[in-house]
Parts: C-alpha cells; sequence; structure tokens
C-alpha cells in the first residue's frame, strides 16, 4: 500500500510489462541535490574509497562516486609542511599518503559536474581556502550566514563561509527545544553568531538564540524590587519553594 517513488526503464518490455526501477530514482534524486549542492557552491561531505596516481575517488551516495585531484587536496594533508614539490621520491611518499586517506571523510566543493558523463570532479581545497579566509577575518560576536551541515541530539552544525561550527542545544532558542528535527533540516539557511573559537579555529561555536529577542529581558521588566505580585508555587525544595 506505499505510495514510491520510481523511475521508468522501459514503457514496454518484451512481455509488455512497464519496467521500473526504484535505485535509479535515488540516483535521480542525489543529482538533484548534487546540481543544487554546486549552484550554491555548498560543501559536499565524501568518503574515500580508493587512491590512484592522481587523486582519491570518493564516494558521495549510493553508487555514486566523483574523483579529488590531487592538485585540489588540502596541501597540508598530502605534502610535508603542506609545500607542494614535485619529484620521483615526493610522488612515491604522496601515493603512500594518499592510500592512507581510503575510508576518511573529506569536506568538498564540487567543480564539475556532468551527469550524462557521470563525471563529478571536487575539491577539498576550495573548502579548506574558504575556511582559512573566513578564520582569518572572522570575530566573536560577528554574525554570519550558514547553512545546516548535520543534526545531533546537543544541536546543528552550521558551515558558514567555509568556516564549520556548532550551535549547541542551549544555544538554539530561548526555550527549550525538544525536538531538532521539528526546527532544522540539512540545507536550512540559518543565521549565526559566533561566540568562541578555540584550538585555531578547530572548534567553533555558534548561536542562533543570541540573535534573538531575550524573553526574559522582555518579561521582568515590568517588575522592580519591592512589588508585591501573586504567583503560583510549581515547585517545593527543602530550601524554599519555585
Amino acid at each position: 500500500g506505499d505510495s514510491i517513488l520510481v523511475y521508468v526503464v522501459k514503457p514496454e518490455d518484451d512481455e509488455g510489462q512497464l519496467v521500473l526501477s526504484i535505485r535509479r530514482t535515488q540516483q535521480a534524486s542525489a543529482w538533484i541535490t548534487l546540481e543544487k549542492s554546486k549552484k550554491d557552491n555548498s560543501v559536499v561531505e565524501t568518503t574515500v574509497v580508493e587512491a590512484n596516481n592522481g587523486g582519491l575517488i570518493v564516494e558521495i551516495g549510493k553508487d555514486i562516486r566523483g574523483f579529488i585531484p590531487t592538485s585540489q587536496l588540502d596541501a597540508s594533508r598530502v605534502y610535508l609542511n603542506g609545500v607542494r614539490q614535485v619529484g620521483k621520491d615526493i610522488s612515491s611518499r604522496v601515493q603512500k599518503t594518499l592510500n592512507s586517506l581510503v575510508g576518511e571523510k573529506v569536506q568538498t566543493r564540487i567543480i564539475e559536474l556532468d551527469r550524462e558523463k557521470n563525471r563529478i570532479i571536487l575539491s577539498e581545497k576550495m573548502v579548506t581556502q574558504s575556511r582559512e579566509k573566513t578564520l582569518n577575518k572572522v570575530k566573536e560576536s560577528d554574525v554570519l550566514i550558514g547553512t545546516v551541515s548535520g543534526i545531533t541530539p546537543f544541536g546543528i552544525f552550521v558551515n558558514a563561509e567555509g568556516l564549520e561550527g556548532l550551535v549547541h542545544l542551549s544555544e538554539l532558542s530561548w526555550d527549550k527545544v525538544e525536538n531538532i528535527d521539528s526546527i532544522y533540516s540539512v540545507g536550512d539557511k540559518v543565521n549565526v553568531m559566533v561566540i568562541g573559537i578555540s584550538d585555531g579555529g578547530k572548534r567553533v561555536a555558534y548561536s542562533v538564540k543570541r540573535l534573538l529577542k531575550d524573553p526574559w529581558a522582555e518579561a521582568i521588566a515590568k517588575y522592580k524590587v519591592g512589588d508585591v505580585v501573586k504567583g503560583e508555587i510549581q515547585k517545593v525544595v527543602p530550601y524554599g519553594a519555585f
């Protein structure tokens, strides 16, 4: 009884049957997402599955693979001291380094996308360079426009101008957040305030609620010390009552 999206492989086979595919629908949906990522210049997470002389073959989604040329990898990941070098010995060392990356996740941006040729060229360098550029100019209390890149039980990860950071659960809203998924989805645009940068930029903390009006400040504005007000007891503890 489920309704599903399917891809028409052949309108009619030798037996007069309509031939459909679920797998191709999933691929088509993934390509549409990739096309949007390229248009928005957003970050695409990949997993390294193979290394060759030219770079890394990565998996982007189920049955979809792309390629990161060595020249498009972050130099600090591949070369000693992050300086690009040439030579037979260097090439051998680089290949050994590339092989060791199999299984790792790499944040990239799309350089080239050709669905007909099944060709996807990616760049890690475009992400890290953007990140370093943002890191050099940004300071605490700055406001950035970012994209939700991940959702966890303890908050959301936001990528703002290449600089990924965490909006902790306590910094999402002035109200208590019960279900993050009901508020945010991966890919959502969100304004964030930088509230902390540590460990050379490896740890970045953002806040959403600090860009919103504090309801507490508004609520207490009508009260002053010495006022007599009526209240309702919510909880009694050994040291007093709330």
